[in-house]
């Protein structure tokens, strides 16, 4: 007859991590930026979806150091904005008292003065998502698999490519501001998406300029 697990086999940080894990297995994309087009996963719904699980089963999560940076930048409109980097070490507590620290970087832009709020908002996102490996529940890109073909001439891509030229925008700056936009890689994007992007990019330009070398 197997022994019935104790209360300290139960107490441990980790083990009370992994019934969270059991109670929450995925937290979908449910929120749409509007003004970027995309749908995404915000702190409100992954603190809604953890929440209840951390404290039914003793679990407390406190920042216990931050790393910030700031740098003043301009957009491509000239509009001047504050960026906020992060990086923040969250201590995990078990119901014995036992924890583990875990880091998460967040990085945010801001007109005003919520930069720092925003950073902190992805960090703890980032830091619940990979801790407890919650996936969208969607469906996985790798489930199909698709013969390549010869790439065709003026393609979508091939106009985002020679507009960001033509605009003298950095290519790895307009990869990054596509995948910060739209949620997925610019190669895997669907041309409807790109579409969107381009017109987005013609209308607003990028997200935030790379600072440049002096000449």
């Amino acid at each position: 007859m197997n022994n019935p697990v104790t209360t300290e086999q139960t107490s441990t940080v980790v083990r009370a991590l992994a019934d969270v894990m059991a109670q929450v297995r995925s937290v979908s994309k449910g929120d749409w930026n509007d003004q970027q087009r995309f749908n995404f996963r915000g702190i409100d719904a992954v603190m809604n979806a953890v929440g209840p699980a951390l404290r039914d089963c003793g679990v407390a999560i406190v920042p216990f150091g931050v790393e910030v940076r700031y740098r003043d930048i301009t957009s491509a409109h000239g509009k001047p904005m504050r960026e906020c980097t992060v990086l923040v070490t969250y201590r995990v507590y078990g119901p014995g008292g036992d924890h583990l620290d875990i880091q998460a970087p967040g990085e945010s832009l801001d007109v005003g003065d919520k930069g720092t709020a925003k950073a902190m908002s992805v960090a703890m996102r980032t830091a619940l998502i990979q801790a407890l490996c919650l996936p969208t529940s969607e469906r996985d890109p790798d489930h199909d698999s698709y013969e390549r073909g010869e790439a065709k001439s003026g393609t979508v891509l091939d106009q985002i490519r020679a507009y960001a030229t033509e605009q003298g925008f950095d290519l790895h700056a307009v990869m990054t501001d596509f995948q910060t936009r739209m949620g997925e890689e610019i190669q895997a994007a669907s041309d409807h998406h790109l579409r969107i992007y381009l017109d987005d990019l013609k209308k607003f330009g990028l997200s935030h300029e790379p600072e440049r070398d002096p000449a």
